[in-house]
């Protein structure tokens, strides 16, 4: 849902330092004196033809921290990189990143992006230092950092009545928020936005229960502590992947979110998605100037959300695509990786978290998948997909898809083979113009390119081979008429899977037309206390270590050898 729709440490630190304390200001008088020195100096070194990069002496004695915790020292390495100091690797992900998670009817996806920072934070500290196996997590409640966050709303206002379309400064709703209210709030909530999963276990539904959790009597007792240390934003691209892979922590990333609108053809003749549609009584927009629309008088504008089955965000104005913003969503930044190329052809991007539960319209891939750590029959075996239809296998007859061989090569390609009409969604059709009959087996036959971003997809009757052509519709809205059939159903691992494709190119196009998505690090310190393998002496008097017990959990990771994830080593 969107909002409108809603390093390893050297030592252990068990004071919290104030957050002002030993902060200075920025001479401002001796940024420009030196400014103008460092332009001077680069343009005599430009003339005399020789190649060099430029470093103060001594950075830190013109750039400092300032009261939010910015680092001008590193500032300045954006703008003058010493010599020598390799740039960030082509493609980079993060370790001991938590399962996703879902957020099911509500607009709280800036509450699990917080979610997602906390977790890793807290993960990497503790495998760190030895008190977590690498594959161990502690799950947390977004309820809890839900509700923790929209009642110190009612305290500071003015920190809640930021964000665009938000409703979380009404004291009373999560439908709306800011990953970085985290920090500018922190004072009133250290103790208690932080809770394990089970202490306030999440409410599906947006509701009145948005600010309470099930059992507030656990609230007291739950040993997790911590204080942000600062905050730092990137709205620049080559900053964030710097900015993973120097720091090592997981961000909140926010963008505005968008629907790619479409045009069907009008015709008269029945379309599973519009009915039998009337040009005289439909209300129509120009068709797209392609050869297949070219006597096609009305098309009808469809819209769909600005993300694909292939778990792919994309969004902005671009000369052959027509979106519209529908609001904004938060997610987790994990990684990234320049080669990586998508199913729409765009060549590099970010690697993030979400909060959607994968199937009927929404897929995803494994964080190994989008680093091109293995191949795509490997990903199927853990992220199948069944709803995708680039996840069916193609057969050209029902001789050929009846045959054991094409049985063996799907199961081989983890691809469903037999599927069946699923009128759940009501495209099907009703009584003489239905398109087919609920329950009726079929096999996925071929796709043809239509136009207009359309295309004409054949299924193969299992009954007696009958052809089943479509009319030109979006590919994916494939899956609102077939599904696999039950014996073909599986799930994506929910340990593994939840990771979106956010390219570059999307990226700059949405940055184009609306806000300039941005990544925000937050420096996120745990008390000590915080963990129950921990040293007993750091342990904090009446709280219950129980709980912390009760939610950590394991994550399992699956590793291949080769391109077929059946074969692991010589027979």
């Amino acid at each position: 849902e969107t909002r409108t729709r809603s390093g390893n440490m050297a030592s252990l630190r068990t004071d919290y330092l104030s957050l002002d304390g030993g902060r200075r200001s920025l001479n401002a008088l001796s940024l420009v004196a030196f400014v103008s020195c460092a332009v001077s100096i680069a343009c005599s070194i430009y003339t005399s033809s020789a190649v060099a990069t430029l470093a103060p002496a001594n950075p830190s004695a013109l750039y400092s921290e300032d009261r939010h915790g910015r680092d001008w020292e590193e500032e300045f390495r954006y703008m003058y990189r010493p010599s020598g100091e390799a740039a960030p690797p082509r493609k980079f992900a993060l370790p001991l990143i938590t399962p996703m998670q879902n957020q099911k009817e509500r607009g709280s996806c800036w509450v699990f992006s917080i979610a997602g920072v906390l977790e890793h934070s807290y993960r990497k500290f503790a495998v760190d230092n030895g008190w977590f196996d690498p594959d161990e997590y502690l799950r947390l409640s977004e309820q809890g950092i839900g509700a923790a966050i929209v009642r110190a709303c009612r305290k500071l206002p003015e920190v809640c009545k930021t964000g665009d379309g938000d409703s979380a400064y009404t004291g009373n709703s999560t439908e709306g928020g800011e990953p970085e209210w985290l920090y500018y709030m922190q004072r009133y909530i250290s103790d208690t936005v932080a809770l394990p999963w089970s202490v306030c276990p999440y409410n599906p539904k947006h509701s009145i229960n948005d600010t309470v959790c099930a059992d507030e009597k656990l609230l007291e007792a739950s040993p997790l502590s911590l204080r942000v240390a600062s905050l730092h934003t990137y709205y620049e691209l080559s900053e964030m992947k710097e900015a993973l892979v120097k720091h090592g922590r997981a961000m909140g990333f926010s963008f505005a979110f968008f629907n790619r609108a479409y045009r069907l053809p009008c015709t008269g003749e029945m379309h599973p998605l519009l009915g039998r549609c009337d040009p005289d009584k439909a209300q129509c927009v120009p068709c797209p100037l392609e050869p297949n629309f070219e006597n096609v008088e009305c098309c009808v504008q469809m819209s769909r959300t600005g993300s694909s089955m292939h778990g792919e965000f994309y969004g902005g104005r671009t000369p052959d695509s027509d979106y519209s913003q529908e609001g904004g969503h938060a997610v987790l930044l994990v990684g990234y990786n320049d080669n990586y190329v998508s199913p729409t052809g765009m060549v590099g991007g970010l690697i993030v978290k979400n909060s959607w539960k994968d199937g009927v319209g929404a897929g995803s891939h494994t964080i190994d998948y989008l680093m091109q750590r293995h191949s795509p029959i490997a990903e199927r075996k853990v992220c199948p997909n069944v709803h995708l239809p680039d996840s069916w296998y193609p057969c050209g007859s029902l001789h050929e898809c009846s045959s054991e061989k094409v049985r063996i090569s799907a199961k081989a390609m983890h691809k469903v083979l037999r599927l069946e009409c699923n009128n759940g969604f009501g495209f099907a059709g009703e009584g003489k113009e239905k398109i087919c009959d609920d329950g009726d087996e079929y096999f996925f036959k071929n796709v043809t390119k239509f136009g207009g971003g359309l295309s004409v997809s054949c299924f193969i009757a299992a009954r007696d081979g009958a052809d089943l052509c479509l009319p030109p519709m979006w590919y994916e809205d494939l899956t609102l008429l077939f599904s696999p059939v039950e014996g073909e159903k599986r799930e994506n691992d929910a340990d593994q899977c939840g990771f979106y494709f956010f390219p570059y190119e999307s990226f700059r196009s949405i940055a184009a037309t609306q806000d300039t998505p941005w990544a925000t690090d937050l420096d996120v310190h745990w008390d000590l206390g915080s963990f129950a393998n921990a040293p007993r002496h750091y342990r904090r008097h009446g709280k219950d270590y129980s709980l912390l017990e009760k939610d950590t959990l394991r994550q399992r990771r699956d590793d291949f050898a080769g391109p077929f994830p059946r074969l692991v080593r010589p027979l």
